[in-house]
């Protein structure tokens, strides 16, 4: 048995996935030390966006490839600021009245991200939002605002790592986020 053409297929296999954007291992593979994410600093009067923005971030340096583990055996520590959240009216039902309005929720964060305790990179005023109804049970609608106040949270994180993984990486400080 000739073994060039079973070499050749597998070479044309590798270029045709790696084209489609496929690939081996983890999505930054310069990445190879823990990071750290301590619990996120809450600057607003919703004590539920202290674990909310601190899971979402979690969650998404770990959809990333990264791996999260304690302070003193991380390489990198992401500090995360939640600084503001607004909501406003952006629809109302069959009435004027507040309690049937559609209500936006936004989030806005900032990270700070060391490595051996030096500054690397800052993302600031990045924001997430979501929206949920206010109208119903008082006790479901206070439920649908937390799930919202979550749900932007973890759209805010998502969008304040953009870039970020490049950096811990080993890549250029992108500064601003988005």
């Amino acid at each position: 048995m000739n073994a060039r053409p079973t070499i050749l297929t597998l070479l044309t296999l590798c270029a045709t996935l790696t084209a489609c954007g496929y690939r081996l291992g983890p999505a930054t593979p310069g990445l190879t030390m823990p990071v750290a994410v301590p619990l996120v600093d809450n600057q607003t009067a919703e004590p539920e966006l202290t674990s909310g923005c601190t899971e979402a971030l979690v969650a998404q340096l770990r959809s990333e490839g990264a791996t999260v583990g304690d302070r003193q055996d991380a390489g990198v520590v992401i500090e995360g600021v939640v600084r503001s959240v607004e909501e406003r009216v952006v629809a109302f039902g069959d009435t004027t009245a507040a309690r049937s309005a559609q209500v936006e929720v936004t989030v806005v964060v900032q990270l700070f991200v060391t490595r051996e305790g030096q500054p690397v990179a800052e993302v600031r005023d990045v924001s997430g939002a979501s929206a949920y109804a206010r109208s119903g049970d008082p006790l479901e609608v206070s439920t649908r605002q937390r799930v919202a106040q979550r749900e932007a949270c973890g759209e805010a994180m998502a969008n304040a790592t953009v870039g970020l993984m490049d950096v811990l990486a080993g890549g250029e400080d992108h500064g601003e986020g988005k």
